[in-house]
């Protein structure tokens, strides 16, 4: 098989992505992007055909190797990955976690490892009281709203440049610029009025920065243009006090 035939695995679709908490506070959550064990059947199944490729378990499930026939070499091609077991049903979760590892290492959804720092404010997620830590005494924080993947958008070497996060019917997280998406215009740089990560990791938004911008110095700026002004007016007082 050359390798301009060898299997070319399409990037993930958005609604085939998953959302899971990684951490909750009573500040919010962050989140974590996957695609399950379905996922991974589907796009093998699609790509290179239901009856040339395989997966093989090893060591209780903890190892997985998927391989693909390669008719070229008239032989099976294999990589081998481990899982790690999950929270309820330790071995079906393992076997399960060691397959879409392999499959990572066959590039499916590996798009997904360069997904942004996902984080939602508690106002936009349902945050509650689990109890408290034994060996700590602090509060564990758990989260009943369910969030899914609104849009996602790949660039051609499989990076994510675009992603939003659904979350009760609204968007609750946005990242970068879709193609054909128009930005508000800054008025002093003439750029686009873009999202920027907060000193929290959460995003500010153009309509908040707007909005901002407007009430601060009555016009539109984008977030580099008020920092600069802000610096600027900072020098300006400290040089009034030394007058």
């Amino acid at each position: 098989m050359t390798e301009k035939s060898w299997p070319n695995f399409r990037v993930l679709r958005a609604d085939e992505v998953e959302c899971r908490v990684a951490t909750c506070t009573e500040k919010g959550v962050s989140l974590l992007l996957y695609k399950d064990a379905r996922c991974d059947m589907i796009l093998l199944d699609e790509t290179v055909g239901p009856t040339n490729w395989q997966r093989k378990h090893s060591r209780d499930n903890a190892n997985c190797e998927v391989s693909i026939w390669d008719p070229e070499k008239c032989q099976w091609i294999t990589k081998e990955d481990t899982g790690t077991e999950s929270n309820t049903e330790a071995q079906k979760g393992l076997a399960s976690d060691s397959f879409k590892r392999a499959c990572f290492n066959w590039g499916i959804g590996r798009e997904l490892y360069t997904s942004p720092f996902i984080q939602v404010a508690k106002e936009n997620c349902d945050i509650y009281e689990k109890g408290k830590d034994p060996r700590t005494g602090k509060t564990i924080y758990g989260c009943r709203t369910r969030f899914s993947v609104g849009d996602m958008v790949v660039s051609d070497n499989h990076v994510i440049t675009y992603l939003t996060i659904i979350a009760n019917g609204r968007e609750v997280f946005g990242f970068g610029k879709k193609a054909g998406t128009k930005f508000p215009v800054c008025s002093v740089c003439g750029g686009d009025v873009v999202p920027v990560k907060k000193r929290d990791g959460t995003l500010w938004q153009p309509p908040e920065i707007v909005e901002y911008s407007k009430h601060q110095h009555g016009k539109i700026m984008c977030a580099a243009c008020l920092k600069k002004a802000a610096k600027e007016a900072k020098e300006e007082k400290q040089a009034a006090l030394v007058m």
